[in-house]
């Protein structure tokens, strides 16, 4: 969730807040209005990822790079396995983004040709390596992975790579998309952004994704599963864990089809975001450099979401009859006035978020130094 780049795209940050936003509605609000966000918010994350991790790549500097990405990954590990063990509601996402933010640190120094095969055998492959590893787990899934389920090691490491609700085998697909398309459609040098590219981009994927799931249904004489698939949608229930889903497409359904689907999905928002602030009146608006500012602030919002939970439950106790996007509504309010009251009265570079701060901090002491350093909290660039 935190950003590589040393100089940000706004419309990237615009995006993560807006990922943001949809994992508060995931987390608080549910039915139809998680059903309608798919899994696309908490894709996005992951797709950014590979996206800031590009955008901060610096050719000159490759062992820093690299030493800043395991650092990064790091922090999220620690604050992820941290947030799991406070039990909430949130399957926390944390942990599977270090294991994206680490290939991706892999990724960034690697020619567009090999990542381009190293993504689609991810694609295409992982769905059914995560399918054997699960059926080889012994013990109970869990959501999420935190301290204490390290204790086992290797039921925590088998059940972060192949059973929560982002195996990190297949998320790590997105990452790798988000490194192609900041090389294909994001600012460059003197190149500008290239949204209608990123969304053309996007469309072909999910057209694939969807077409290629009911051709192989059709191709494999299973188009009854179409309706297993619709009706686990309309009910937000799940499939069976079995090699017959591996050819569908629903929401945090570890199959290639669904990668393509959500990984589709993801591009055409953020190609919708760097759209609308290429427009200097939208780009320099109050609510879209608030929002800008909370999406540089990530790792610290998701984290002070989360910590509100517990308090969220005993306030639902009390007023059982409270509307859930009441309580959303609340939760981007307070998440709202205690970062951008953060961002708005302390000095750089404790102004980039307390989380943000802490992990520059620790990607400073890693990195040696060598010429003029940049000055810290470097402007936007626009998209």
């Amino acid at each position: 969730m935190t950003s590589a780049s040393p100089s940000r795209v706004a419309a990237v940050d615009v995006a993560r807040c807006l990922a943001l936003l949809g994992i508060l509605v995931n987390h608080l609000v549910g039915g139809l209005a998680s059903a309608v966000l798919w899994d696309v918010h908490a894709v996005l994350f992951a797709v950014l990822v590979g996206v800031g991790a590009q955008l901060g790549w610096s050719a000159h500097r490759r062992g820093s790079t690299a030493r800043a990405g395991l650092v990064r990954a790091g922090a999220l590990a620690v604050v992820g396995l941290t947030l799991a063990d406070l039990g909430t509601r949130a399957a926390i996402v944390l942990v599977p983004l270090a294991v994206v933010t680490v290939v991706v640190t892999w990724a960034v120094r690697r020619t567009t040709r090999v990542l381009l095969g190293v993504t689609a055998s991810v694609a295409l492959l992982a769905p059914l390596v995560a399918h054997l590893g699960r059926r080889g787990l012994a013990g109970r899934w869990l959501p999420d992975v935190g301290w204490s389920d390290l204790l086992d090691p290797s039921h925590a490491l088998s059940t972060a790579a192949f059973a929560t609700s982002y195996p990190a085998v297949l998320w790590t697909a997105y990452g790798l998309l988000g490194v192609l398309a900041a090389r294909a459609s994001l600012p460059d040098g003197n190149r500008p952004a290239r949204p209608a590219a990123l969304a053309l981009a996007g469309l072909s994927l999910v057209l694939v994704g969807r077409v290629g799931s009911i051709l192989a249904l059709v191709l494999t004489r299973r188009t009854a599963l179409l309706e297993a698939e619709r009706r686990a949608a309309v009910e937000a229930s799940s499939l069976p864990d079995d090699v017959d889903r591996l050819t569908l497409v629903g929401a945090y359904l570890p199959s290639t089809p669904s990668l393509l689907v959500s990984g589709g999905l993801a591009l055409l928002v953020l190609a919708g975001v760097i759209a609308l602030c290429r427009r200097p009146r939208v780009r320099e608006s109050a609510l879209v450099r608030g929002a800008a500012d909370l999406g540089s602030m990530t790792l610290s919002a998701y984290t002070l979401h989360v910590l509100l939970l517990p308090g969220t439950e005993r306030v639902l106790e009390a007023h059982p009859g409270l509307g859930p996007w009441w309580l959303w509504a609340a939760h981007v309010t307070i998440i709202a006035v205690v970062l951008l009251t953060w961002r708005r009265t302390l000095p750089s570079p404790l102004s980039s978020g307390p989380l943000e701060w802490a992990t520059r901090r620790a990607v400073a002491a890693v990195t040696p130094r060598s010429g003029r350093s940049p000055a810290p909290g470097p402007p936007r660039r626009p998209a």
